[in-house]
């Protein structure tokens, strides 16, 4: 009985990102590149922005080969493992990166403060519908 609002990781790990910069008295506006490794020669990824207190998604979130990461903006904050795990494909977005941080993971306070819109608003899930969302297809996983 107790109500579900989904929240993406990728999201989560650019909230993590903002909540430091405002915290830190940086309120300018920097688009989040955020580069997840998910191993197999590929990567997870998206773009965020804030829009007040929250980040919103720029792009829809990825799963592929580094060399396929983009990004609009000089000047981005990159953030996750792949951008050391992968730094060669990533150099061109790296050579755009206004500061770069490898090693930040999302806490429950990001995924609560990107839940609580919808839970103010009341948008649940039911649990029946409660799955986590692969990027990555059935078709990757060798079967036995």
């Amino acid at each position: 009985g107790v109500p579900l609002v989904p929240v993406s990781s990728l999201a989560a790990l650019a909230q993590r990102a903002l909540d430091a910069r405002r915290q830190a008295g940086d309120s300018a506006e920097h688009e989040m590149l955020c580069c997840i490794d998910a191993r197999m020669g590929e990567v997870y990824w998206a773009s965020f922005r804030s829009e007040g207190a929250l980040v919103v998604p720029v792009s829809e979130e990825r799963i592929g080969p580094p060399v396929d990461v983009t990004a609009a903006a000089s000047g981005l904050v990159c953030l996750g493992d792949a951008f050391s795990i992968h730094a060669g494909a990533l150099e061109p977005v790296l050579a755009q990166a206004g500061s770069v941080d490898v090693g930040s993971t999302p806490r429950a306070r990001e995924l609560l403060a990107l839940a609580a819109p919808a839970v103010l608003a009341g948008r649940f899930v039911p649990i029946e519908a409660a799955l986590p969302v692969y990027l990555r297809g059935a078709d990757a996983w060798k079967r036995a």
